[in-house]
């Protein structure tokens, strides 16, 4: 049986680096907030300026006071909506590629292009290119 050997030394440092990480974090977080509120800069600019998780720089100003509240509703609320935005455009992007995947795969086979050639030039499996063809 192969045992490990435990380095403590190691273990201390790993966890050294973590919790210096972790206070450049929170220190990151308290520079973005001291920017919103005393330079009135939107959050999110704040954040990517100093390198600060938004979430968590949102959850500090909602903590801190009633402003602070307002401004995360807001931005979290513009936060949220701009990320399902972006899901709805890529899923847009998806259907519009599986439809032009389609009528390109329809346009070739009709033009007498085998299933195997087809395949090969759209990059797809020849079962692929069947089910298609099959639909149509």
């Amino acid at each position: 049986m192969l045992c490990a050997k435990y380095d403590y030394k190691m273990d201390i440092a790993v966890k050294q680096e973590e919790a210096f990480e972790d206070g450049m974090e929170q220190r990151a977080i308290e520079d973005v907030i001291t920017l919103v509120k005393e330079f009135n800069i939107d959050p999110k600019t704040a954040a990517e300026k100093m390198g600060a998780p938004l979430t968590k720089v949102l959850e500090a100003l909602s903590k801190d006071n009633p402003e602070g509240k307002a401004l995360y509703d807001n931005y979290g609320y513009k936060l949220e909506t701009s990320v399902k935005q972006e899901e709805a455009f890529e899923d847009g992007m998806e259907k519009g590629k599986q439809q032009k995947t389609i009528e390109a795969v329809a346009g070739l086979y009709q033009n007498g292009v085998s299933i195997e050639v087809i395949a090969k030039s759209l990059n797809m499996a020849t079962e692929d290119v069947q089910k298609i063809i099959n639909k149509g």
